[in-house]
C-alpha cells in the first residue's frame, strides 16, 4: 500500500456525510483500523474504554429514530464507551477516549473511507438498554462509518483558522479571537459575527441544510417576491437584484429556480464569497464592509434589494437601510422579511434570555445563525421611514408558529 504522509491526513480528513449504504467495511478490515484505537495515549494505560460496532439494519433504524437521525446516514456505526469508575480527574477517562477515536477517524482517512464523529445524539439510556451497555458505562460518542459516495459538490473545506491565532506563548493573549459566548447582538463586535459564522456555516452551508427557517417560510416569502414582480409587470431579464448577507441563500436558490434575472449574492466574509463561487456558478458575488458598502463592485446600482430574516441577526439595520437607498435606482425596490414574535424559533429565543446558562451555542435553537435579538413591527417601519425608504406593501405571511412579517418598500 502506497501510504500517504500524516501531514496529508490531517489535511484531507473532513467528516463525511454521504455513505455508499449498499456497501458495509468488512468486519476484519473495522478490527484491524479498532487497532490504532490502543496506540493513542490513555490515562495510565487503564484503556478503560471500548466500541461497540451496530451493523444491523433494524438495529441502525431503532436507534436512529431515538437517537438521532444521523446514524441513517451510513450502513455502520461505532459506538465509543468509556468506563466511568476510573480516571474522573480532570476527565482523563474522556481524554483517553478522544484521543483513540482521532486515530480511528485518521485510520479511516487513511484508507480512503468516510467517518464522521458525532457528539450531538440523545437518549442515553436507550442507546444504553438496547445494546446491553453496563451503566457504570457512559456514551462518549457515535462515530458512523463506511465507503465514501461520490459527489460532485464535495471540494469545499470548512473554514479553519490561522495557525497563529492558535498559539499563545507564555501567557494568555487577549487580542486572539475567541468565540464570544453572548447571546445579545449588541455585545458583539462586528468582527466576531463573521467569525463565528465562518466557522459554524461552514459546516451546514456547502450541503445546503442551514435550515433556520422552514422551506415553508422560505417558499411563502420567494413568492410574495415573484407575485410582487408579475403584478407589476416588471422585467427580470433587465433587473440586477442584490441578496444581502445571504448566508443560508434558501431564498437565494428559491428565486434562481423560477426567474432568469441578473441575481448578486453578497457577504461580509471573503471564506463564503470563494464558497458560493463553487456551489452558485451562475451567480455573481459581491463583497459588503461592515459599513454595509459595496468593496468588490465600485458605483453598481440594483433595481431589487432583498433582505430576508437577516435584520434579527444585523446590527445597525438603519446604517443597513441608509446604504442600501443609496445603490438602488430610482423606482428600485427593497424587499424585507422578518419573523413575528409568535414564531417558534423567536419563541424559544425570548425564553432562552432567562435563563442564565444560555450561551450562543449552548442551548441556543439559533445556533447556526448566532447572537439574536427581535424587532417589532413598529420598530422596523420606524426604521424603514427614517432611511427615507416608502413602504408601497406589507403584510403578514403564514399560520400559527410560522407567521412572518414582510415589506416592499419603493425608492422615490
Amino acid at each position: 500500500m502506497n501510504h500517504r504522509s500524516i501531514y496529508d491526513i490531517f489535511k484531507k480528513r473532513k467528516s463525511n456525510r454521504f455513505f455508499d449504504k449498499t456497501k458495509k467495511i468488512p468486519r476484519k478490515k473495522i478490527l484491524s483500523i479498532l487497532e490504532n484505537a490502543n496506540y493513542a495515549p490513555n490515562s495510565c494505560n487503564l484503556q478503560h474504554f471500548s466500541f461497540i460496532l451496530v451493523d444491523q439494519k433494524q438495529l441502525i433504524t431503532k436507534l436512529a429514530k431515538e437517537s438521532t437521525e444521523k446514524i441513517n446516514w451510513s450502513p455502520m456505526t461505532l459506538v465509543a464507551i468509556n468506563d466511568t469508575r476510573f480516571s474522573k480527574k480532570r476527565s482523563a477517562g474522556i481524554q483517553s477516549v478522544a484521543a483513540s477515536i482521532q486515530n480511528i477517524i485518521l485510520s479511516f482517512e487513511e484508507n480512503k473511507m468516510g467517518a464522521c464523529w458525532i457528539a450531538g445524539f440523545k437518549n442515553d439510556q436507550f442507546i444504553k438498554d438496547t445494546l446491553n451497555i453496563p451503566k457504570y458505562y457512559e456514551i462518549t460518542g457515535l462515530i458512523i462509518i463506511g465507503y465514501k459516495k461520490k459527489r460532485i459538490k464535495d471540494d469545499y473545506r470548512p473554514f479553519k483558522r490561522k495557525k497563529d491565532e492558535l498559539l499563545h506563548v507564555n501567557s494568555y493573549d487577549n487580542d486572539k479571537k475567541n468565540i464570544n459566548p453572548s447571546l445579545f447582538l449588541h455585545k458583539w463586535k462586528f468582527n466576531e459575527l463573521i467569525e463565528y459564522k465562518d466557522r459554524i456555516g461552514s459546516v451546514y452551508i456547502p450541503r445546503q441544510k442551514l435550515n433556520v427557517y422552514t422551506h415553508q417560510i422560505a417558499k411563502s416569502s420567494s413568492d410574495i417576491f415573484l407575485n410582487f414582480i408579475t403584478k407589476n409587470f416588471l422585467n427580470t431579464s433587465k433587473m440586477d437584484i442584490l441578496d444581502i448577507a445571504t448566508y443560508e441563500g434558501s431564498f437565494v436558490r428559491e428565486i434562481n429556480k423560477k426567474i432568469k434575472t441578473n441575481l448578486y449574492i453578497s457577504e461580509f466574509s471573503d471564506y463564503y464569497l470563494s464558497l458560493y463561487k463553487k456551489i452558485y456558478k451562475k451567480i455573481k458575488t459581491i463583497k459588503i464592509n461592515k459599513e454595509y458598502k459595496i468593496v468588490s463592485i465600485r458605483k453598481k446600482k440594483f433595481n431589487f434589494i432583498s433582505l430576508i430574516f437577516k435584520i434579527e441577526f444585523l446590527p445597525n439595520i438603519k446604517k443597513l437601510l441608509s446604504e442600501t437607498y443609496k445603490i438602488t435606482h430610482k423606482n428600485g425596490y427593497m424587499y424585507i422579511t422578518s419573523l413575528t414574535i409568535f414564531n417558534l424559533r423567536c419563541l424559544f429565543y425570548l425564553a432562552q434570555r432567562l435563563m442564565p446558562k444560555s450561551n450562543v451555542y449552548e442551548m441556543n435553537r439559533l445556533y447556526q445563525f448566532g447572537p439574536y435579538r427581535y424587532f417589532t413591527k413598529y420598530n422596523i417601519e420606524k426604521m424603514i421611514k427614517e432611511s427615507n425608504w416608502k413602504i408601497v406593501e406589507k403584510g403578514v405571511e403564514g399560520k400559527f408558529f410560522n407567521k412572518f412579517n414582510w415589506w416592499i418598500l419603493k425608492k422615490y
